[in-house]
C-alpha cells in the first residue's frame, strides 16, 4: 500500500466466465481483509475446443455427425463474439484424398459444420482443426467406410483355351467397389455373368451367377459353350451397379460326341455316283468340328426305303474331323425316298435328308399290260402297254422319244403297231389281230438296241358269222326215212373261220329244187358253229331229183344261206300195201280163169309208191269171206298158183281156177 492505499495494476481473474468474489488481505500490521463481487467474462481468443465429435460414415457422403469447434480464450470459455475462421484437414491424408466443406465462420464463437464431406480410403481418420493463430486441436478417430457399391470390377479375368462347355482355364473374380473404386466389402450383391460378345455362346451350364462375400465375387464353375477359334467375352451385371465387360477369351472343340452331315447327298441316275457326295463331320456334344480327329471310322447304310443298295466306298476314316465321300452310289428304284444313316461306333449317328434316283439308261422293254385278245380283226380286247426299263428294271421316266414296234408269232397285226414312249411307259392303242381263233399267238415288242419282251399267250375268237359251209352233203334213200347220211355245215365267220361259240343258231332245212317233196325234223342248233342235222326227213318222189337249202337266223335281217345240196333221189319206202292195178273176172267153177282175165297186183309203199325194187314179196291169192268182204260169197275155194312174188314192179297171178262152192257164181 502506499499511503494507506494498495493499487493492483495487473490483477486479473483468469476463470470461466462467472460472478467471483475477490477478497482482499492484509497481515500486518494487523490481519484484515475485505471482499468484492465480480462478474468475469471471456477473454481474448485463445485455443479451439472440439464440442461435437465428427463421426465418420460412407466415403464421399457428408460426415454422418459433422463437428462443432469451439473458439475458446485461454481459460476455456467460449468467446461469444469470435467470427473466427476454422478450418478442418486431414490430420494423415494420403494422395488422392479429398476433404470438402471444411471451413466454416464460427457464430458467437461456435463454428458448425454442416457439409464436411471426405473422400478417402475405407478405415480409420481423424481431422485438425485450425484458425489462424489460434491453437488449433484434433478429433478422435473417427471410421469411414466404402460408399455403395457402384460398379464392377473384374480382378481376375477369365480365360479360355480349354475345350468348350468345360470350366473356362481361368475363373473370374469381380469385385463389387463404390464410386471411388474402393472394395465394396459390405456388399453380397449377387452377380451375374453372361456372353457379351460371340457368335452362338452361351453359359447354359455351370455358374451363371454368385453372391459376393466381403464385396467379392469369385466364380469357380464358369462354363462356356462357344464355336471353337472365335473370342469371346463375358459381361458381369448386378442390380444398380455399373457392368463390367471381360477381355476376349475362347475356346476349342470337345471330344467326339456326334456326326453331323455337312453336305446332303444328291443323287442322279440309279447305280451311277452321287452328284452331291455327303459330307459328315465328328463333333462334339456342343456341335463343334472335333478338328484333331484322325482316327474315327464312319460307316455309311441305307437306313429307310425298300430295295436299296449302297455301293462305292461306305467306311471312312475322318481326316481332321471331316468325312468326304467320292464315290458313293444308291441302286433303287425311282420314287422311293431313301435316307443314309452314318455312323462310328459310341458316337451319336447323323441321318441324311431324302435322296432319291431317276432310272438310267434303257436297256430293255418289259410288258406292263399283257395283250388280251377278242375278235379276230377287232381291235385286242386289252391293248398293251409296254414299259422301258434300265438295266436294275426301273422305269425310264424321262424317256419320251423311243419308238416301240410289236410283231405276233402268227396271223396278221394291223392297226397301230408301233408306240411311242411316254414317261418311259409305251401305250398301244387300235392294235388288231386277224388270226385263226383259238390258236395261241404271242407278240415280241422291241425297239431298236433294247432287248425285246414277248407276251403271254393270247388268241382271238371267231368274227359274228357271215357263211353257211358244207362239211356233208345230204344223201337220201327211202323216202319218208330219216336220211342216211344227214347233212352237217359250218358257220363260219368273214376270214373262213369256224364260229366256235355259237351255241344257238338254229339252221332250217327247205326244199330248193324238187317236186312233191317235205321235209320234217327240219332245224338244228350250232354246236362249237356246227349245225349237225339228226332227224332231217325227205318225203319225195321216188327217182325225182331233189335238192336242199339251209339257212342260218331264218326269216331275219341276219339270214345267212347256204349254196344249194348235191342232189338227192329218193327210193320208195318199204311195200306197205297191196294195190289191184287188173281186176280178175270170174268164168266156169273150176276151170283156170282166161290168162287176161287174171288179177294184177301192184306192191306199193305207205305213200303210194310202186315198190320198184320189190322182188321178194309173196302175193296170195284166197276167196275172201262174206263177213270180211261184202258181196263175196262163203264157201269157194281158189286153185292153181296161189301165190305169186312181185318181180321188179307188178306181182301177177298165174292160172287160176276158183271153185264156187255149190249154189255160189
Amino acid at each position: 500500500a502506499t499511503q494507506g492505499v494498495a493499487t493492483f495494476v495487473d490483477l486479473g481473474i483468469g476463470a470461466l466466465s462467472g460472478n467471483y468474489t475477490i477478497t482482499y488481505a492484509m497481515t500486518s500490521p494487523s490481519a484484515l481483509d475485505t471482499s468484492e463481487s465480480v462478474a468475469v467474462t471471456y477473454g481474448n481468443a485463445d485455443h479451439l475446443a472440439i464440442g461435437t465429435q465428427p463421426v465418420g460414415g460412407k466415403t464421399g457422403d457428408n460426415l454422418s455427425t459433422q463437428p462443432v469447434i469451439r473458439v475458446l480464450d485461454a481459460y476455456g470459455n467460449l468467446v461469444a463474439n469470435s467470427t473466427a475462421t476454422v478450418s478442418a484437414a486431414m490430420v494423415n491424408p494420403r494422395m488422392g484424398d479429398v476433404l470438402t466443406g471444411a471451413s466454416v465462420d464460427a457464430v458467437g464463437g461456435v463454428a458448425t459444420f454442416t457439409a464436411l464431406n471426405i473422400v478417402t480410403l475405407p478405415g480409420t481418420s481423424n481431422l485438425n482443426f485450425s484458425s489462424n493463430s489460434l491453437t488449433g486441436i484434433t478429433s478422435a478417430n473417427f471410421t469411414l467406410t466404402h460408399a455403395d457399391a457402384s460398379q464392377l470390377v473384374i480382378t481376375t479375368a477369365p480365360a479360355g483355351g480349354n475345350p468348350t462347355g468345360n470350366r473356362l482355364a481361368t475363373q473370374p473374380v469381380v469385385e463389387l467397389r463404390d464410386r471411388f473404386n474402393n472394395l465394396a466389402t459390405a456388399s453380397t450383391a449377387t452377380v451375374t455373368v453372361s456372353v457379351a460378345s460371340g457368335a452362338a455362346g452361351s453359359l447354359t451350364s455351370g455358374e451363371t451367377s454368385v453372391a459376393a462375400v466381403g464385396g467379392v465375387a469369385t466364380f469357380t464353375d464358369v462354363r462356356l459353350i462357344g464355336t471353337p477359334g472365335t473370342s469371346y467375352t463375358l459381361g458381369f451385371a448386378s442390380s444398380n451397379v455399373t457392368s463390367a465387360t471381360s477381355a476376349a477369351l475362347s475356346v476349342t472343340f470337345n471330344v467326339a460326341y456326334q456326326l453331323a452331315v455337312t453336305q446332303q447327298p444328291v443323287a442322279g441316275a440309279t447305280a451311277l455316283a452321287f452328284t452331291t457326295q455327303p459330307v459328315v463331320e465328328v463333333r462334339d456334344f456342343y456341335g463343334n468340328k472335333v478338328a484333331n480327329d484322325n482316327s474315327t471310322v464312319v460307316t455309311a447304310v441305307i437306313s429307310s426305303g425298300a430295295n436299296g443298295t449302297l455301293n462305292g466306298s461306305v467306311q471312312l476314316t475322318a481326316v481332321n474331323g471331316v468325312i468326304t465321300y467320292t464315290d458313293l452310289a444308291l441302286i433303287g428304284t425311282p420314287g422311293v425316298n431313301y435316307k443314309l444313316t452314318f455312323s462310328a461306333n459310341t458316337l451319336v449317328s447323323a441321318v441324311s435328308n431324302n435322296v432319291s434316283v431317276v432310272a438310267g439308261a434303257p436297256t430293255h422293254l418289259s410288258i406292263l399290260t399283257q395283250p388280251i385278245g377278242a375278235v379276230t380283226g377287232k381291235n385286242l380286247g386289252t391293248q398293251p402297254v409296254v414299259q422301258l426299263l434300265d438295266f436294275y428294271n426301273n422305269v425310264v421316266l424321262s424317256d419320251n422319244s423311243t419308238v416301240v414296234s410289236v410283231a405276233s408269232s402268227g396271223g396278221t397285226l394291223s392297226g397301230s403297231t408301233t408306240a411311242t414312249a411316254v414317261n418311259g411307259v409305251a401305250t398301244f392303242a387300235g392294235l388288231k389281230l386277224t388270226a385263226t381263233p383259238m390258236v395261241n399267238y404271242t407278240l415280241t415288242f422291241s425297239a431298236g438296241s433294247l432287248a425285246t419282251d414277248t407276251s403271254a399267250a393270247l388268241h382271238v375268237t371267231h368274227d359274228a358269222i357271215a357263211s353257211l359251209v358244207w362239211v356233208t352233203h345230204p344223201v337220201g334213200s327211202a323216202t319218208g326215212d330219216d336220211l342216211p347220211t344227214q347233212p352237217v355245215l359250218r358257220l363260219l365267220d368273214q376270214y373262213g373261220n369256224l364260229a366256235t361259240s355259237d351255241n344257238s343258231t338254229v339252221v332250217t332245212a327247205t326244199i330248193a329244187t324238187g317236186t312233191n317233196g317235205s321235209l320234217s325234223q327240219n332245224t338244228a342248233t350250232a354246236n362249237g358253229g356246227v349245225v349237225t342235222f339228226e332227224w332231217l326227213n325227205l318225203v319225195g318222189t321216188p327217182g325225182v331229183a331233189y335238192t336242199l337249202n339251209f339257212t342260218a337266223n331264218a326269216g331275219s335281217q341276219n339270214a345267212i344261206s347256204s349254196s344249194a345240196s348235191n342232189q338227192i333221189t329218193l327210193t320208195h319206202a318199204a311195200p306197205f300195201r297191196l294195190v289191184v292195178l287188173s281186176q280178175p273176172v270170174g268164168g266156169i267153177s273150176g276151170e283156170v280163169l282166161p290168162v287176161n282175165k287174171l288179177p294184177i297186183l301192184q306192191v306199193r309203199d305207205r305213200f303210194g309208191n310202186a315198190a320198184t325194187s320189190d322182188n321178194s314179196t309173196s302175193a296170195t291169192v284166197s276167196v275172201c269171206s262174206h263177213a270180211n268182204c261184202a258181196g263175196s260169197s262163203d264157201g269157194g275155194t281158189v286153185a292153181g298158183t296161189t301165190t305169186v312174188t312181185a318181180v321188179s314192179r307188178l306181182p301177177t297171178t298165174a292160172r287160176r281156177a276158183r271153185t264156187r262152192a255149190s249154189g255160189t257164181t
